[in-house]
This record gives structure tokens, C-alpha cells and sequence, in this order.
């Protein structure tokens, strides 16, 4: 499927996104805890599209050295729900962040239904602590189909949770044990 399609057919999310929003409901559901039981089992259908980007993430930038793992959504400390897939490498538990000190996080893709919203989002968050979401993207999962076409999202949000580690840490671009980054750094 071309680049187009798959930006075609998340037009599906956003319009069941924007009809959340107008009836004030997710996916139909209307109480909160019904709401959270969408989210929760739109967590569970996305889990194997989220862990297979993390894991051609590693298989292509990490040399196979990471380590996948995913924590269910469970509550955020303020009335909320947070779950994420998760990928750590032996050099990124090593690193520190160069502009604090502090360790980085493993490359963390999440999934947010914060307190007071309508409906869940897939969620970039910041290396700050406490960490804070900078982007959201519609999380209108119910179906296997539907977590499928997320995978685009996840991917982009992959990619740039790793380019923020690379930059982030005091390793740099060591952080990335690819035989051609050998390459470039002895020429």
C-alpha cells in the first residue's frame, strides 16, 4: 500500500475522533469506566503492531541488542490512565542525558486517556521530568484493522523517540550500535 493510502485511511480515525469529540462518547461508550474498558482493549489490539515497530527498530538501529517489553495502561497518578510499549539496549541504560545527568528512558511509545478527556491518544512525550505529552494522535482502535492502520503513527513516533535519545544523550550517535555508523566514524 502506497504512502497516500495509508494517509487516506487515517482520515477514518479523525473522523471517528471528531465524532467523539460532538457526541461526547468513546467509540460509543459513554460512562467513564466504560470508556476506559475501550481503551483498554484498544491497548490490547494495538500491542502487536506497537511491539513489532519497536522490534524492526532494533533490528534495523540497534543490531538486535534491545529488549521489548509493555506496560499495560494503568493509572497516571491524576485520575488518568497511561499504558506504553517500551524498547531498551544495553548502550541506552549506559547513557546519561547530557543536559542533566539523569538516565534516559527506554524509547517509549504511549498511550494516554488522561482524566479529563473524551477519549484515549496515542501520545509523544518529552524527556523532561516530569515527562509531559507534546503530541497527541487519535487512538480509535476496536477492531485489528483499526490497530493496523495506527502502525504508520507508531513508527513516526518510534523514530523520533529514538532521534531524541541520540540527541539527548552523552553517547550521541554511539547509542546506535549499526556496523555502518562504525563505517563513518573511521573515515
Amino acid at each position: 500500500m502506497s504512502l497516500l493510502a495509508l494517509v487516506d485511511e487515517r482520515r477514518t480515525d479523525w473522523l471517528r475522533h471528531v465524532r467523539d469529540l460532538v457526541t461526547r462518547t468513546y467509540e460509543g461508550a459513554e460512562p467513564r469506566a466504560a470508556r476506559e474498558d475501550v481503551f483498554r482493549r484498544a491497548f490490547e489490539l494495538c500491542t502487536p503492531v506497537a511491539t513489532r515497530v519497536l522490534e524492526k527498530v532494533d533490528e534495523l538501529y540497534l543490531a538486535g541488542t534491545g529488549s521489548v517489553s509493555v506496560t499495560t495502561p494503568e493509572p497516571d497518578g491524576d485520575g488518568g490512565l497511561l499504558g506504553s510499549w517500551n524498547l531498551t539496549w544495553p548502550l541506552l541504560e549506559q547513557a546519561r542525558s547530557r543536559f542533566t545527568g539523569e538516565p534516559l528512558p527506554p524509547v517509549q511509545l504511549f498511550a494516554s486517556y488522561p482524566r479529563d478527556f473524551t477519549h484515549a491518544h496515542i501520545a509523544l512525550y518529552d524527556l523532561g521530568s516530569p515527562r509531559r505529552v507534546i503530541a497527541s494522535f487519535p487512538l480509535q482502535v476496536t477492531s485489528a484493522a483499526d490497530a493496523d492502520r495506527q502502525e504508520l503513527t507508531l513508527w513516526v513516533l518510534a523514530e523520533a523517540e529514538l532521534h531524541e535519545r541520540t540527541f539527548a544523550g552523552d553517547l550521541n550517535w554511539l547509542l546506535l550500535p549499526m556496523p555502518e555508523v562504525e563505517e563513518f566514524s573511521h573515515a
